[in-house]
């Protein structure tokens, strides 16, 4: 029986830690399994033969080669069990040395007097004296039996799915062979000279076989296909080869070498397609596990995408700090797992102090805590649940702005797994979304700023205009008197000197009727006053203007009007005579031969009109200049005095009436400026931009008493003072 019971076992040893070496010789797991399984075998044999020896002398040296085994047995459980199932050496290199040499120096004193002096009887009734180093040899085996059992319990406890379930049958199995082993190896011989149960001592392994023979049926430690094909080969092939020795003469013989010819090959065969077939299997469940793997981080990438667009789009849509603050840490707890709320602190006089938090229960506990005052907020304060805080700094403008600090339920590893880079880069978003707030915030204390210069230069320029206004028609009206001899002849020479000052003062008065034209657009306050107008008839009363100005360069000015005829329009003749005036008038500045082609169209609801020149063009990069308030090119500046506000207000006027204005040249060709308005069937009931009027009766010149329509455009009501003195009383200028 014993006999029987050995033969198995080391069958058993043998066969299944062949068999997996062979499966990954590479692996450091196998290869300790498999010297595990020899030198188990190894014990078995030497164990029983330790046993059946009638010589005291021969019984001392089997125990103590068993007790050599016995310590190589303890060495390999303990790197496999370290090892598993890693294919590498997972020990430290100073730790693996130490313990295999400890472990070798151990058995080679078992073979001296210091781990057994003697011995008592012989055969089974055989009991071995200890020696003064017995207890070294318990403590070696016994530590790295012991350290193998609490690396199993460590690792069972930290392990999920299948591996736990591997790590507990290999657990069971280790723990039950070691304990019997001790028991009835060791302690019941040595202590209590007790050694009935030396007999069984090989059997006791088989509870480790048995239970990793449950971990392979059961949970797939090794693969139950491959093992069970390679057994059932191996068992067959040793079959045939025993049925060798009972042949009965040689052609038997040779009968019987074919039969175990074939059944090795048939074997060797079957072994190696159920190795194929568990390999494709294993690639393709490796495939899906890939694939399972890569849609889940799909899946999370894209839940984090997500996340972050819900952010990002607060972010966009909120500009104002505390309310973008307060809707992005709302949304925080939504969005990542076990998130009890976020709370974001700023640096305030060198201090961190609170700022906003999150609307979540989190929030509310910590309110209660401080009785509603956030900033009396202190962040080592224990908060009832929270489990982890991950915190994160903010900076603005490359200058530490903050804290925002996550609270979550989940202890650290996990939230490390599944929240930390999301937090991270919302904190990120974050702080891309203060420097943005920042921005904002400046810019617009900086438009306020600007705004209110503006109005104060709007105000300046309006009173201003208007004081200036007063006095100078008063000058230019007694010039205008003098210069027409009315009050007696005058010098020549003071003549001259008076209609440079009579020029002088016009255009300083068309400089104030510019300037009041551009605050009253700029504050809304210009008045309109629309009429049913003919576009041609103004065109017409322009040329009349302005001709004797051509005509002193020697220009021609004509108007071409197309074939169909231009129906009147609803508008503000003075704002469009004022537009034409400044075009045409721009046009003769400019145009030193040739002359002034102005050309009025209908294309579909609209009027146009174009002033063609042919003088010396304007640059392309100076033509988006033309617009503008107080622009003006270089060219214009060297050679021709103005404002710079002309073609400014002539956009104004048009656009006030819904219309567009442009211009189109090169140089050297002349230029072409053009504007087109709507046409008006009736006067409009308002006006975005400007203030309506009715239309009154143009101004007329009463002599010595009356009003007087200076050249700048001004109606001025003139009384007779004292000694007959003309003295203004009422002015108003020409744009209301």
């Amino acid at each position: 029986m014993e006999l029987v019971v050995l033969t198995l076992s080391t069958l058993a040893h043998l066969v299944v830690g062949t068999f997996i070496l062979l499966k990954d010789r590479q692996s450091y797991t196998n290869r300790f399994f498999w010297a595990f399984t020899v030198f188990s075998a190894v014990w078995g044999i030497s164990n029983y033969f330790s046993l059946h020896q009638t010589n005291p002398e021969a019984s001392l040296g089997s125990i103590r080669i068993v007790m050599f085994f016995a310590v190589y047995y303890s060495l390999t459980l303990f790197l496999t069990i370290h090892t598993f199932p890693s294919r590498t050496i997972l020990l430290k290199r100073w730790l693996f040395i130490f313990v295999a040499l400890g472990s070798v120096i151990v058995s080679i004193l078992t073979q001296t007097s210091l781990i057994f002096s003697g011995i008592e009887g012989s055969g089974s009734n055989a009991t071995p004296i200890a020696g003064s180093g017995i207890f070294l040899f318990a403590l070696t085996t016994g530590s790295l039996i012991l350290s193998s059992i609490i690396m199993l319990i460590s690792r069972y406890i930290k392990s999920r799915n299948t591996l736990r379930a591997q790590l507990k049958m290999l657990l069971i199995g280790v723990t039950g062979s070691a304990l019997l082993i001790f028991l009835s190896n060791f302690l019941l011989v040595v202590v209590f000279k007790f050694n009935l149960l030396l007999n069984f001592g090989p059997s006791f392994t088989l509870i480790f076989i048995i239970a990793t023979a449950y971990a392979i049926t059961q949970h797939g430690l090794f693969n139950i296909k491959v093992v069970v094909a390679e057994i059932g080969a191996a068992a067959i092939v040793l079959v045939n080869f025993t049925q060798l020795f009972g042949s009965e003469g040689a052609a038997d013989l040779v009968f019987r070498l074919i039969v175990f010819g074939m059944v090795t090959i048939f074997g060797f065969l079957l072994v190696r397609s159920v190795q194929n077939e568990v390999k494709r299997r294993e690639e393709v469940e490796v495939l899906a596990k890939e694939k399972t793997a890569a849609l889940g981080e799909v899946e999370e990438r894209n839940k984090n995408l997500a996340t972050l667009q819900r952010i990002s789009d607060i972010v966009l849509n909120e500009s104002e700090m505390k309310t973008m603050t307060q809707k992005i840490l709302d949304e925080i707890p939504k969005q990542l797992e076990s998130c009890a709320g976020a709370l974001l602190s700023i640096v305030k006089d060198s201090q961190l102090v609170a700022y906003a938090l999150s609307e979540h229960q989190f929030g509310h506990k910590i309110l209660s805590l401080v009785g509603g005052d956030l900033e009396k907020y202190s962040h080592p304060v224990k908060l009832i649940g929270a489990r982890h805080i991950e915190a994160f700094p903010l900076y603005a403008g490359g200058e530490p702005f903050g804290v925002l600090m996550f609270v979550f339920t989940d202890s650290k590893d996990r939230v490390y797994e599944q929240n930390h880079s999301i937090a991270k880069a919302i904190s990120d978003d974050m702080s891309l979304a203060i420097q943005r707030a920042q921005a904002y915030q400046k810019l617009k204390e900086a438009n306020a700023y600007l705004a209110d210069l503006d109005k104060l230069k709007d105000e300046f320029i309006s009173m201003a205009s208007h004081e200036l206004n007063t006095p100078l028609a008063a000058i230019e009206g007694y010039l205008s008197m003098v210069l027409d001899e009315g009050m007696g002849k005058i010098d020549p020479k003071a003549k001259e000197y008076l209609n440079r000052a009579y020029d002088s003062s016009k255009r300083l008065a068309e400089l104030i009727l510019d300037l009041l034209n551009v605050s009253r657009i700029e504050q809304g306050r210009l008045k309109m006053k629309f009429a049913k107008s003919n576009f041609a008839s103004l065109v017409e009363s322009v040329i009349k203007e302005l001709q004797l100005k051509a005509d002193t360069k020697k220009l021609y000015l004509k108007l071409e009007t197309s074939k169909t005829e231009l129906p009147e329009t609803f508008c503000d003749p003075d704002r469009i005579r004022e537009v034409f005036v400044n075009l045409i008038g721009n046009s003769i500045k400019f145009t030193e031969k040739g002359g002034i082609t102005i050309k009025l169209s209908k294309p579909d609801d609209h009027i146009r009109a174009e002033v063609v020149d042919t003088g010396r063009g304007i640059a392309a990069e100076d033509q988006s200049k033309l617009f503008q308030k107080f622009s003006q090119v270089k060219r214009e500046i060297d050679e021709h005095q103005g404002t710079g506000l002309g073609l400014y207000i002539s956009k104004n006027f048009v656009e006030l009436h819904k219309g567009t204005i442009g211009v189109k040249s090169e140089v050297g060709r002349g230029a072409t400026f053009f504007f087109e308005i709507p046409i008006l069937r009736s006067a409009p009931k308002e006006v975005s931009g400007a203030i309506l009027d009715k239309p009154v009766n143009a101004a007329q010149i009463v002599a010595d008493k009356g009003s007087y329509l200076s050249s700048s455009g001004a109606s001025v009501q003139i009384e007779n003072g004292p000694k007959g003195v003309p003295e203004i009383v009422e002015e108003s200028s020409k744009v209301n």
